[in-house]
Order: C-alpha cells, then structure tokens, then sequence
C-alpha cells in the first residue's frame, strides 16, 4: 500500500525541519481571494494549488457566484478546504459538495442573529461538513440566557469543534465576563471549545475522527509545531496571495513578503525567511508579531485538558 502524497509531503517537511534546511517542497497551505479561483486558477496560482494540501479561499459574501468555482478546483488538486464564511440565509446557499471537501467550516455570525433564528440553517449545514464546525458570533445582547443557548446549539451538532464570543458593545462584554463560568461550565458539558474576547479559552473534548484523510494531515502538522516551540509555523506551511496578486507568507497583512510567481514558496527569499526562523533569528518584520504566541497556546492545548482558569473559577 503506497504513503498518499499528502503525508509525503509532511514527512519531507518534518525532514527538513530536521535538518535545519530552509528548502520545503510545497506551501501546504494557501490563502487566496476567491474570485481567483473562478471560473480557472490564475496561471500564477495553479501551479502552487497542484502542490497544496488545504486550501483557504477568503470568501466575502453569501450566496457566492464563486462557490462553484472553488469547489471545483478543490477536487481537480485534491485539496481539503478550510473555509470561513458568513452565516447563510439559506443552508443551500454552501452546496453540498464543497462541504464534502471541507476540513473546516468557521462560520461568523453577524450582531443581531438570534440562536432561533440561526438554529434550522446550522442543524441542516453541520451533517453535510466532513470536517469539524467553529462558530464566532458577534454578541450585542445583555442576556446570558441567550449566549448559553448558542453554547448548547453548537454542542447540538456531532462535529461541532468551539464557539468564539465577540462582543460589539461595552455591555455586551460586561455580560460576557459575568457569564464565563457558566458558558465555560456549558461548554464543557457539551464537549466543545469556548473562547473568549478576554483571552478565556477552553479545549474541546470531542476526539476527532483519527481515520479522516484530513485530520490525519492536520493533526500531524500541529504535532510536528507542537515540537518545535522556536519556530512560527506559517513560513513553513502556508502562503497568502491578495486580490491585487501580491505574496505573503503569513496571514498577517505587515508580515514578511515574497516575490510574485508560481516559485514563490520555494524561491531564494522564502528559504531564507525559513532559514532565519531555524537559526532563531527571525526578520525584524516578525518579532514584534503576537499572533505566533496566539498559535503556540493553541498548539499546546490538550483536547482532553480542562484549564486551571476554568477549574479556579468553579
């Protein structure tokens, strides 16, 4: 039984971390405006998406005349989409074979939606994601009644993964920080993550599928970070492309640059932006960024682990 080229290619990037060699075969991750992959990949792009393993396209809005696009170029290259949208007003409006191909799906919901009135389109959406479901809803509301109902509509759903609280007004986060016992006891009950704008978070329970094609590629990625604490994982593993073609190599819009072209990832530049990181010398442009330490907390989270914060405020 042959190794599927996905795992390949993690296998060579855990080589190369080894080595300490800046040179990795692929970007295994690629986030790209959606109107690039409609109705054909840009020339620039299709040879970077052949080697991919997930694909992020930055949808801006629902119903998406680009969906079809972006479900199409995720089966011709085989690649497992991690897709972040807006909730929809209708279920249909996220066909069903995109989200066959999704690893995640992280749905924001806008201020005002109430759980009711977004219940029946996640009930009908949540069976059709292959993957695990994330929710981030804007909060406006005073009512923790309302906030421990969407903790319990998320937790409804097998493959939910976690709830994001995001509060749109002062009261709002006074409610948020007056409920976090309560939603954090909820979540807990239901086995899914919760986190919080104050920084609260809290691991999911729920042990994912181990035989899924793409958790065994996600979760060997986070293990193969998970044990290198020195390095930021993006340079190693994701490129950014904006609408006006330009290249980044994290998702952080004043992060490192790299040139144009379908080379990109694998070009002089890019090795020596990895090259830095190896030699722990990274780029003045990274080392005022907060969003590394934001990935190693989560990286270091224990799906079976319930915080110490959690546990003190019982």
């Amino acid at each position: 039984m042959s190794v599927p080229k996905r795992l390949l290619q993690v296998m060579d990037l855990a080589r190369a971390l080894a080595e300490k060699n800046g040179r990795i075969p692929s970007a295994l991750r690629i986030e790209i405006p959606e109107d690039l992959l409609h109705p054909v990949p840009a020339e620039v792009v299709a040879p970077l998406l052949a080697e991919a393993i997930f694909l992020a396209p930055i949808i801006h809005a629902l119903p998406s005349p680009y969906l079809s696009g972006v479900e199409r170029t995720a089966r011709q290259h085989d690649l497992w989409l991690d897709l972040s949208v807006r909730l929809p007003a209708k279920a249909d409006h996220l066909p069903r074979g995109l989200l066959e191909r999704t690893a995640r799906l992280h749905i924001q919901v806008l201020p005002g939606t109430t759980p009711s009135a977004a219940g029946s389109v996640l009930a009908a959406i949540a069976p059709q994601v292959q993957g695990q479901l994330e929710l981030s809803v804007a909060v406006t509301t005073e009512s923790a009644a309302d906030l421990l109902a969407w903790v319990e509509l998320v937790g409804a759903a097998k493959n939910s993964a976690a709830i994001h609280f995001v509060p749109h007004s002062e009261s709002a986060g006074w409610t948020l920080r007056g409920a976090r016992q309560d939603l954090g006891a909820a979540a807990h009950r239901c086995g899914i993550g919760l986190e919080l704008a104050d920084g609260f978070r809290l691991s999911a329970r729920r042990a994912p599928d181990a035989l899924a094609p793409w958790n065994i590629l996600h979760q060997c990625l986070r293990s193969l970070f998970a044990l290198h604490p020195e390095l930021c994982p993006f340079p190693f593993l994701m490129l950014r492309v904006t609408a006006n073609g330009a290249f980044g190599a994290c998702p952080v819009s004043t992060g490192p640059q790299l040139p144009r072209g379908p080379n990109a990832f694998v070009g002089e530049v890019a090795d020596s932006l990895r090259t830095a990181w190896l030699a722990n010398h990274p780029p003045p442009t990274c080392q005022q960024c907060t969003l590394k330490l934001r990935v190693r907390e989560s990286l270091a989270n224990d799906l079976n682990h319930l915080p110490a914060k959690l546990r003190a405020d019982r």
